[in-house]
């Protein structure tokens, strides 16, 4: 059984969305008045709002742990299984809150893929997954950008490191499943 398919029998209905190969699966922030549609997607999709999932809440605040991003996507392609970490942001900036929520989602993942080791034994949830973290914000910052116009979707991601981790930036409200995966 596919680890998207192992979630979405373990999480409660409210933080999960199952989308099919063909459809579309928009992504929310209501805070921010923000959605972001994703399509279309060449395989299953399980998008997890993984801010009610949170983390333990043993843990000490002071440390940020309670800052985590938006969503968390799992889906197969192929024999490879990848999970994306998304944040959703109205505007790009230059701070560093956004990359931190996302360096700090990875627990998340890990106790997800425990909890589907336990419920159904040592399957996919065992083999590896490739993990990467992505940035979306509706608009650039407001300054003059005197960059060429952006053809497609993969000219508009930059990527850049933070704290050992890849992160790759998209402008704009909607980008198809490609553009996720790394490559």
């Amino acid at each position: 059984m596919a680890l998207a398919d192992q979630l979405a029998a373990i999480l409660k209905e409210n933080l999960l969305k199952l989308e099919g190969e063909g459809g579309s699966i928009s992504l929310q922030e209501e805070s921010a008045e923000m959605c972001v549609k994703v399509a279309p997607l060449p395989a299953p999709v399980a998008a997890i709002r993984i801010e009610g999932v949170g983390h333990l809440p043993g843990l000490r605040e002071g440390r940020s742990w309670t800052r985590i991003c938006g969503y968390l996507l799992v889906f197969e392609t192929g024999d490879a299984s990848h999970a994306v970490f998304v944040e959703l942001k109205k505007t790009w900036t230059d701070d560093q809150r956004p990359k931190e929520q996302l360096r700090r989602s990875l627990p998340i993942l890990e106790y997800l893929r425990s909890a589907c080791r336990i419920e159904y034994g040592s399957t996919s949830s065992e083999s590896p997954v490739t993990v990467s973290y992505l940035l979306i914000c509706e608009r650039g910052s407001m300054r003059l950008d005197k960059q060429p116009v952006r053809a497609g979707p993969a000219a508009g991601t930059r990527k850049e490191t933070y704290e050992n981790i890849t992160i790759r930036t998209f402008i704009g409200t909607s980008l198809p499943l490609a553009a996720l995966t790394p490559g």
